[in-house]
């Protein structure tokens, strides 16, 4: 009845109009020493339905799991534009980095679209948070049921929409639920809603990876019909011959170096051709890097590159606006001679920040593309010692195995080659007792373990 009265009081003193922007209010409570947190949408669920307005209330936290999570329960009244009661949904949690726990903005909001495509828009709110390598999140889904007028919770759709991204296409009358299953590694399913159930008809899984055959990184795209069993492959090269564009480039970027020994300074230009949107919004370029004199006398070519960036969806890695792609120059092995990196895709929350990397050959007066860098990048972030990016050929790279689960590696160059020299690894352990941290410093040069234990909180 208190909450009744409280949300009575709090529409007496909204003005709600057809507007559908969030506002965050803090009526005094009276149970409680932290007041409850309105956040209120108002939403036409149909043309010939009257306005709805939802009013979402924080009914209170969650104690913290640690510094960084958080959590908050959680209820939904509806109620139509005079006023009048139409549904109330409570039992909801919600979690996530505890700096989101805030009123400043509504992270949580919800979102209203046509999931099943029968007109009218149903109601889909996220649960929590996903901290591990998929990217994804837990979502509640209510359906809107019109035999009943009520929102009804959809338990397939929850379980199909764990650790993903839901969106739907009206062109098609799909659902797709996409989720990153590792880096560089994509999953998209489709489904139809027929007689009350969501059935799978096509996966796409999009994976870049290295093609032993002919020693050349590739796009592995593979469509399977769940109705037909068909499956059709697609291999895509990472570098394609003969395709760059004529016209004039998207994007260009010059950088000049000054090697020791060079008989003059060197021009590096990058131009790249937008090539098409990915699915959730990739930017995908073809790119050409000259190498030339302050002459104009041409050094080397390296051509038909395929990158890609996404601006939302840096996850870990800063993504910068003006340079999406990261072309850049840094002495990465400490030999006194620039080299250059380019950005392949966007990474994700393995910390990843996957980069083309090529090492300037001073016998062959060219750069040449470095595998053992490269995986390095693939797998985690990379940085060096000196933030100038004049290297001193100490490398380091973090990756993240899982939540609470993170590896900071070492690695030198010796004599030409790049070794592993120490790694530490930070791993949560909850094995019945009191939660911790095992931390394992391993010293790969002097062959050395040392595990400590930290506490949890």
């Amino acid at each position: 009845m208190r909450k009744i009265l409280l949300i009575a009081t709090l529409l007496a003193v909204l003005s709600l109009t057809a507007c559908s922007n969030r506002q965050a209010y803090y009526p005094t409570a009276t149970e409680s020493e932290e007041p409850a947190i309105y956040f209120t949408t108002t939403v036409r669920i149909h043309e010939n339905m009257p306005e709805f307005t939802f009013i979402r209330t924080i009914e209170g936290y969650v104690s913290p799991y640690n510094e960084h999570l958080a959590g908050q329960y959680v209820s939904i009244t509806i109620l139509d534009n005079y006023g009048n009661f139409v549904q109330e949904i409570d039992g909801i949690t919600q979690g996530g980095n505890a700096s989101w726990m805030t009123a400043d903005y509504d992270f949580f909001q919800l979102q209203f679209m046509d999931i099943n495509f029968d007109g009218y828009l149903d109601m889909k709110l996220t649960r929590a948070i996903n901290h591990g390598t998929a990217g994804g999140a837990w979502h509640y889904v209510w359906l809107w049921n019109s035999a009943i007028n009520q929102f009804e919770l959809n338990l397939q759709l929850m379980d199909l929409a764990c650790m993903a991204n839901l969106q739907t296409c009206n062109d098609t009358q799909q659902v797709s639920i996409g989720r990153r299953s590792g880096p560089q590694h994509w999953t998209v399913e489709y489904f139809r809603y027929n007689y009350g159930k969501f059935i799978l008809y096509t996966t796409k899984v999009e994976c870049f990876n290295f093609c032993k055959e002919n020693a050349r990184w590739q796009w592995k795209i593979t469509h399977t019909n769940a109705i037909t069993g068909k499956v059709t492959v697609d291999k895509i090269p990472a570098e394609r011959s003969g395709e760059s564009s004529t016209s004039t480039p998207d994007m260009t970027s010059v950088k000049e170096i000054d090697n020791p020994n060079s008989r003059e300074p060197y021009l590096i230009r990058m131009d790249a051709w937008r090539q098409n949107e990915w699915v959730y919004g990739y930017n995908e370029y073809l790119v050409n890097i000259t190498v030339f004199t302050f002459r104009g006398f041409i050094v080397q070519e390296i051509t038909d590159i395929r990158a890609s960036y996404h601006l939302q969806f840096g996850n870990w890695v800063r993504i910068d606006p003006d340079n999406p792609l990261n072309f850049h120059i840094a002495d990465y092995n400490g030999d006194g001679y620039m080299d250059m990196g380019l950005r392949i895709s966007p990474g994700g929350s393995m910390m990843n920040d996957p980069h083309y990397i090529w090492l300037w050959d001073e016998a062959l007066e060219k750069f040449v593309r470095n595998a053992a860098l490269e995986r390095i990048s693939d797998e985690g972030s990379i940085w060096w010692d000196d933030d100038s990016w004049l290297g001193s050929g100490n490398i380091h790279s973090h990756t993240r195995g899982a939540a609470e689960h993170d590896v900071w590696s070492s690695f030198e160059f010796m004599d030409g080659y790049l070794v592993h020299v120490q790694s530490r690894e930070r791993k949560f352990i909850y094995d019945g007792g009191e939660p911790y941290f095992r931390i394992t410093v391993t010293d790969y040069i002097n062959g050395t373990e040392c595990i400590t234990i930290e506490p949890f909180n």
